[in-house]
């Protein structure tokens, strides 16, 4: 009898045991049902969202290696379009729809009474440092800005790009500026073709691909071989975010590192191999400026030899993993290298040569890092700028009048 009633009682408890797991079972489906009906719906309401806001838009067309914009099919990465930067001091800085440094769009037509200069370089020309807004080229147009050189007004554009060498500056003159019909430009590039020669030499290549055909600056679209994927914005902003993410966590993981500084300095020569196709380039800019009667104006690069200045100026770039970097006597030595050959240019061509590195010197409170200024240093730059080009454009529209006035009084003698 307690035999049977054992039996029943353990029947009854895995019947009961059963129906528990069971249960148990039914509340897992239903809660899982429940977490992916809401996260449907959260997806649904983000797409939303972020289609209503722009957040995870993609150009109407991406070209491979294409990273920053299509505003030129020629440039791997093309200038600032549309952008805003707020700054510490105040202010900010924006890019037009036309890649320059300015707030409104910039008529192709100019005033007759207007000499438009358009400034190129890199960072140190485009320059958000200093976080006041203060770059050289708005230096020269708060100098000039209620005055005039010979019934001309001075106008600077500010059509410079952080990373670029005289490569892209060379595309960007060529298919870009040219409509806007400058009347003068100048060049600034040195430290972006000199750190090419940093990178390994794969290939052989002169064109500078080594470096910017480097991950950081060539980066594939996103969701090239995914476009079901390329159709929601969520997804999009998502892996922005989380590419994001890696970059930053690669950098702190960099940063903490016992041993492994954020530099890698060597010992070893290493051998100026480009040093000729930057000459071909700068000559190559002359050459477009001079066939379209721009006059060309070429600076050598500011350079600060502090070893902590120069850390963190060159400490933060992404594609240091990928190089190494010459002591800094040895690179302070290749960059005078550099700006030499920047001065022998501007003599083989006769084009008017300003010697930044000389005018800026060593003063620390000019510089934020080894190649960028402070807010004093912005504004010591675009006080030599304004006068060297002062000069410059007084002489030759004093020219052009004079050629002007000796055309006139030929042709009244001939009448005569």
């Amino acid at each position: 009898m307690q035999k049977t009633e054992k039996i029943q009682v353990d029947t009854l408890t895995e019947i009961t045991r059963t129906e528990n797991r069971g249960e148990s079972i039914e509340r897992w489906v239903a809660n899982v049902s429940v977490a992916i009906i809401a996260c449907i719906l959260v997806f649904f309401l983000l797409e939303g969202v972020f289609r209503a806001t722009g957040v995870g838009e993609l150009p109407e067309q991406q070209y491979r290696f294409v990273k920053h914009s299509t505003h030129n099919p020629f440039l791997i990465f093309g200038p600032n379009i549309n952008k805003t930067v707020q700054q510490e001091q105040g202010g900010a800085t924006y890019w037009n729809a036309q890649g320059f440094r300015t707030q409104e769009n910039i008529p192709f037509e100019k005033e007759p009474d207007e000499y438009r200069i358009i400034a190129l370089g890199g960072s140190s020309t485009e320059t958000t440092y200093n976080q006041a807004n203060e770059h050289y080229c708005g230096e020269l147009n708060k100098n000039f800005e209620n005055n005039t050189i010979v019934g001309k007004k001075l106008r600077c554009l500010n059509a410079a790009k952080a990373g670029y060498s005289t490569a892209q500056t060379l595309i960007r003159l060529q298919f870009d500026l040219l409509a806007f019909q400058p009347d003068m430009i100048t060049v600034m590039n040195n430290i972006n073709d000199l750190n090419v020669n940093f990178f390994p030499n794969h290939g052989n290549r002169t064109n500078y691909a080594e470096k910017y055909l480097a991950e950081v600056f060539a980066d594939s679209p996103e969701f090239t071989n995914m476009p079901l994927l390329r159709e929601s914005r969520v997804l999009i902003a998502g892996y922005r975010g989380v590419r994001q993410v890696q970059r930053t966590l690669r950098k702190w993981i960099r940063m903490e590192e016992k041993g492994e500084p954020l530099i890698v300095f060597t010992n070893e020569t290493i051998p100026l191999r480009l040093k000729e196709q930057f000459r071909r380039n700068l000559k190559s800019i002359v050459a477009v400026g001079k066939t379209h009667n721009i006059m060309v104006v070429l600076m050598t690069e500011p350079f600060l030899a502090d070893q902590k200045k120069f850390e963190i100026g060159f400490g933060h770039e992404d594609y240091n993993k990928e190089i190494l970097y010459p002591e800094l006597p040895e690179f302070t030595r290749m960059l005078e290298e550099y700006n030499q050959v920047i001065e022998d240019v501007a003599t083989e061509e006769n084009v008017p040569f300003i010697d930044m590195y000389t005018f800026m010197g060593q003063n620390q409170s000019y510089f934020i890092d080894s190649a960028h200024y402070t807010k004093e240093g912005e504004e010591q730059f675009g006080k030599i700028y304004s006068e060297r080009l002062k000069n410059t454009v007084t002489n030759t529209l004093k020219n052009i009048e004079n050629k002007k006035s000796r055309g006139n009084n030929k042709g009244d003698n001939n009448r005569r």
